[in-house]
């Protein structure tokens, strides 16, 4: 009859869900308001050892250390009253606890999916003790980059590659007479005299935007500029620098004050001895005579 010519029903495929979720790359777990686990993807098994079938039905609370239980309800509870507030979910850092007692970095995101029986929560949970190690290690280097920095005799002045300061060290501070939050921000040439600004600019502009492999500016004499007003003479030296956020420059300088002073004794010493011998030689012809 006319029922049949419509053809078989169209199946449902209920397995699709779980099928989805199991394309994510994270761990992904569906839960009800309550933090009832309805559903959870194949990656669940290798971050927390337990397989997705077993943990059907049970509380989402138990994959977290029970320090973090209430913070996890919490942050929960907040979102399902309000996920307005956070349109695209939001996530928190915590701790993940694995089948066998061990803890480790994770970070969990909330979200909110429709689904046939109303809105559902997606709970993302990403391993992130990688990301905490090299975090922790890049922290370690900063911290020693940081050290080496402000153990340097030398005014140290690190820049981007618009020439703008990212940091300085106590020495620069001293030398310049500057707060190093004054110069942060500012061009490099901001410590110079300005008659060499324009000059310098130009040679470090070009300098940053090549590769460079040797420094620019060993033994470079110019004047350096202090907050109150005053000249200085200084050597400039400006090294390539590569970072996680490109490439920047640093600046050496040597505050030339000293050795300029030692330089002009001496001379002064020199033209003594010279003007003393020659005065000895007069007298010695005048003698002779």
């Amino acid at each position: 009859g006319p029922a049949d010519s419509a053809g078989p029903a169209p199946t449902v495929d209920e397995d699709l869900p779980r099928r989805t979720l199991d394309t994510a790359r994270d761990a992904m777990l569906v839960v009800d308001p309550a933090g009832v686990i309805t559903l959870a993807n194949q990656h669940l098994e290798g971050l927390f050892g337990y397989p997705p079938a077993e943990m059907l039905g049970k509380s989402v609370e138990m994959l977290f250390p029970a320090r973090f239980a209430a913070t996890h309800v919490q942050h929960r509870s907040q979102f399902l009253a309000n996920p307005k507030l956070h349109p695209h979910g939001f996530e928190i850092a915590m701790a993940g606890r694995h089948r066998d007692g061990t803890e480790f970095g994770v970070d969990v995101g909330l979200s909110q999916v429709h689904s046939g029986a109303g809105w559902a929560l997606v709970e993302t949970i990403r391993d992130i003790t990688e990301r905490r190690r090299v975090e922790e290690e890049t922290r370690q280097v900063d911290e020693r980059f940081g050290q080496f920095v402000e153990a340097s005799p030398d005014g140290v002045v690190i820049i981007d590659p618009e020439g703008r300061i990212k940091q300085v060290n106590a020495r620069a501070e001293a030398l310049f007479g500057y707060d190093r939050r004054e110069l942060q921000g500012n061009l490099v040439e901001t410590v110079l005299a300005e008659r060499f600004r324009n000059v310098f600019a130009g040679h470090r502009t070009r300098y940053l935007a090549t590769t460079p492999r040797r420094p620019m500016g060993a033994g470079l004499e110019l004047a350096g500029h202090r907050k109150d007003g005053s000249e200085c003479p200084v050597d400039i030296s400006l090294k390539p620098l590569k970072t996680r956020e490109g490439l920047l420059g640093v600046a050496h300088i040597r505050d030339l004050t000293e050795s300029k002073r030692a330089e002009r004794q001496l001379l002064l010493a020199q033209l003594v001895r010279t003007q003393e011998e020659e005065r000895l030689r007069i007298a010695s012809d005048i003698h002779d005579d």
